[in-house]
C-alpha cells in the first residue's frame, strides 16, 4: 500500500526555510535576482545585449517600514503570477543554464524578515495585476486582481514587490550604504553589462551601484578560458595579482554573474588547495572565477553542490594554481624589502634619539669632572644639539651643528647654535620629525640601519653584521636572523619580540664599540663593559617595542 507525503501546515515550513537567509539585504537580494533572471530573457534574445536600458529600483521607506523592489523587465501574466507563487520547488528556470534560479524558492524569501507581500506585475495592455498575501496564508488565498492604473516605468511593463510589515529587528539592520556595497560584490559581473542599472533610494539619497574596477590596479593578470570536463566546456578566469594592496576585495567564484562566494571561503576548493588562503586570500589577488552553467550551487548559494563536476572542476583550476603562487611570491618580496625598509627607518630613528641623549649626558658629565679637554672632533654619530665642543667659530643662533669640527668654538660670527654650527643636526626639521615612517630622511645623529644580504666568506662563515662609515649592516642571510623573522600566512613580514631581541643585540655590539672609541671612555674592568653594552641592548629593545604595534599595521597594509 502506496502513501504520499503531506505537509500540514505549508506556510510554517516555507517561513523556517526562509530564516536560513541571515540579512535582510541578503532577502532583498533574492527579489532582483528574479528581475535579473528576466531581463536575462530580453538579454539573449537579442544576441547579448540589453534592447533597452534596464532599470531595478529598490526604495527603502523608513516612515512605512516598507521596501520595495521595481523593474521595467517583461512583468508576469496571471497565469505566471500564480504558478510562481503557489508551486513551490517547480521553478521553470530548471534546465536553462543562463537563468539563476532553479529552486522556486526566493519568491519566499521575505518570511524571514516580513509579515506580507505584494506582487504589482504587467506584461502588456490589459495584463496588470495586483496579488498580495501574509506569510501565514496558505489556503484560500486571493487571487491576483487585475488594475487598469498604468504601469510605473517608461515602457509600461515590469514587475514591482513591496515587502512590509517587517519584524523590527531586521528592518533597523537595513542600511542602503550597505546594500549597495553588497549588490555591487553579488551582481559584479552583471553590473559591467551596458544598459543595467541597480539602483537603491531612500529619502532624498539615491545609491547607484557600480561594477569594480579592475583596471585601476596595475598588476600582471591572468585571463584564462580553462576547459572542464570531457566535453569541452569552459570556465572564465579572471584573475590580478595587483601592485598595491586591494583590502576590500577578494578572488571570487561566480555563477552565471552571480556571485557565489569568495574562493577562499570556499571550504571544499580550499581543502584540495596546496596553498589554501595563503593563495587565494592574499590581499594582492583579485579578480573571479565563472564557473557558468557547469555546475549549480547548494541551495544557500553559497557553495557548489557536491558531485563530480565538482572534482573536474576544482582540478582545472589547481592546474594553474602554482603559476598564480609564484607571482605571488614575487609579490611577497617586493614588500619584504619594503617593509625592511620601515624598519630600517625605525631602528635608525630610535638610534639616532638614544645616540643625541648619550652626547648630551657624556658632555654634561665632562663639565662636571672639568675635563672640557674633549678631543672628539663633534663626528656625526653622536651628535647634540649643542654642537662640537671645539673650534675657531662660534655663533649666536643656527640651525643645529654636525659638529665635524667646522665652527664650533665659544664665540665668533658663524651659525652654529651655542659653541658649534654646521649642517643637519637635531635641530632640524627633519630630525625633529615625530614619525620615523613617511618621508624619513638619514640623521646626522645616531647610526643609519640596513638590512643585506652576505655571502659567506671562504671558510664558508656567515657574520651576523657589519659597520660601514656610520652604517649598521645586519645580515638577513644569518640563520640566527631568519629565525627570529615571523611571516604571516600570506608571507608578509612580521617583528616579533624574538627579532626585537635579536636586533638590539647585534646594534649594540656597534654602537658601543664606535662610542668608546669616539669618546676614550671604554671600562678598564671587563665585567663592566659587558654590563654596560647589556644595559644598551635592554634600552634600545625597550625603546623599540613601543613602535611594534605601528609597525604590524605598516607591514600588514603592505
Amino acid at each position: 500500500m502506496s502513501f504520499d507525503l503531506t505537509i500540514s501546515n505549508p506556510a510554517e515550513l516555507l517561513t523556517e526555510i526562509a530564516r536560513r537567509y541571515e540579512s535582510t539585504t541578503r532577502v532583498i537580494m533574492e527579489y532582483i535576482d528574479n528581475s535579473l533572471d528576466d531581463a536575462e530573457e530580453l538579454f539573449r534574445n537579442y544576441g547579448n545585449v540589453y534592447p533597452r536600458p534596464i532599470g531595478i529600483d529598490v526604495t527603502i521607506d523608513r516612515g512605512r517600514r516598507t521596501v520595495s523592489i521595481l523593474d521595467n523587465c517583461r512583468g508576469m501574466d496571471i497565469e505566471t503570477l500564480c504558478r510562481v507563487v503557489r508551486n513551490v520547488g517547480e521553478s521553470r528556470k530548471k534546465g536553462m543554464s543562463w537563468l539563476n534560479g532553479q529552486f522556486g524558492f526566493g519568491v519566499h524569501a521575505f518570511r524571514a524578515a516580513a509579515k506580507r507581500i505584494e506582487f504589482r506585475t504587467c506584461s502588456g495592455p490589459d495584463s496588470h495585476y495586483i496579488l498580495s498575501f501574509n506569510r501565514s496564508e496558505f489556503k484560500g488565498l486571493t487571487p491576483p486582481r487585475s488594475i487598469q492604473a498604468s504601469f510605473p516605468t517608461e515602457n509600461a511593463t515590469g514587475t514591482e514587490i513591496t515587502l512590509s510589515e517587517f519584524e523590527e529587528e531586521w528592518f533597523d539592520e537595513l542600511d542602503a550604504e550597505i546594500l549597495q556595497e553588497e549588490l555591487e560584490k553579488h551582481f559584479e559581473l552583471l553590473l559591467a553589462r551596458a544598459n543595467l542599472s541597480i539602483r537603491i533610494h531612500e529619502g532624498l539619497k539615491t545609491f547607484v551601484c557600480a561594477p569594480f574596477d579592475y583596471g585601476k590596479f596595475t598588476g600582471k593578470e591572468f585571463v584564462r578560458d580553462v576547459p572542464v570536463g570531457a566535453l569541452g566546456h569552459k570556465i572564465k578566469i579572471f584573475l590580478k595579482v595587483t601592485d598595491a594592496p586591494v583590502t576590500t576585495r577578494r578572488s571570487t567564484f561566480f555563477a552565471r554573474g552571480r556571485r557565489i562566494n569568495e574562493i577562499m571561503a570556499i571550504k571544499s576548493f580550499i581543502s584540495r588547495s596546496k596553498f589554501r588562503t595563503a593563495l587565494w586570500g592574499h590581499n594582492h589577488l583579485v579578480g573571479y572565477i565563472e564557473v557558468t552553467d557547469w555546475i549549480d550551487p547548494v541551495i544557500t548559494r553559497d557553495e557548489f553542490q557536491k558531485g563530480r563536476k565538482r572534482v573536474q572542476l576544482y582540478e582545472a583550476i589547481l592546474a594553474f594554481e602554482q603559476d598564480l603562487k609564484d607571482t605571488i611570491d614575487e609579490v611577497n618580496k617586493q614588500n619584504e624589502i619594503q617593509n625592511m625598509g620601515t624598519l630600517e627607518k625605525v631602528i635608525s630613528s630610535v638610534l639616532s634619539r638614544i645616540a643625541r641623549e648619550d652626547a648630551l649626558k657624556f658632555r654634561h658629565e665632562a663639565v662636571l669632572s672639568g675635563d672640557l679637554n674633549l678631543k672628539d672632533g663633534g663626528g656625526s654619530m653622536f651628535t647634540d644639539d649643542v654642537g662640537g665642543p671645539t673650534g675657531e667659530d662660534g655663533g649666536k643662533k643656527g640651525n643645529g651643528g654636525t659638529g665635524e669640527g667646522e665652527g664650533t668654538g665659544p664665540k665668533g660670527s658663524g651659525q652654529g647654535t651655542g659653541p658649534g654650527s654646521g649642517e643637519g643636526g637635531p635641530a632640524d626639521e627633519e630630525s625633529q620629525s615625530p614619525s620615523p615612517y613617511a618621508g624619513a630622511t638619514r640623521r646626522k645623529s645616531g647610526f643609519d640601519i640596513k638590512f643585506v644580504s652576505f655571502p659567506p666568506d671562504v671558510d664558508g662563515r656567515l657574520i651576523r653584521s657589519n659597520f660601514v662609515e656610520g652604517t649598521i649592516q645586519i645580515n638577513v642571510s644569518h640563520p640566527d636572523f631568519e629565525q627570529r623573522l615571523e611571516r604571516s600566512r600570506q608571507g608578509g613580514l612580521k617583528v616579533g619580540l624574538r627579532l626585537v631581541a635579536y636586533l638590539a643585540s647585534v646594534i649594540s655590539i656597534h654602537y658601543k664599540d664606535q662610542f668608546y672609541d669616539k669618546y676614550k671612555n671604554q671600562p678598564d674592568v671587563r665585567t663592566q663593559l659587558l654590563d654596560e653594552q647589556v644595559a644598551f641592548q635592554c634600552r634600545l629593545e625597550s625603546a623599540l617595542v613601543p613602535f611594534m604595534g605601528e609597525l604590524e599595521r605598516i607591514l600588514s597594509e603592505g
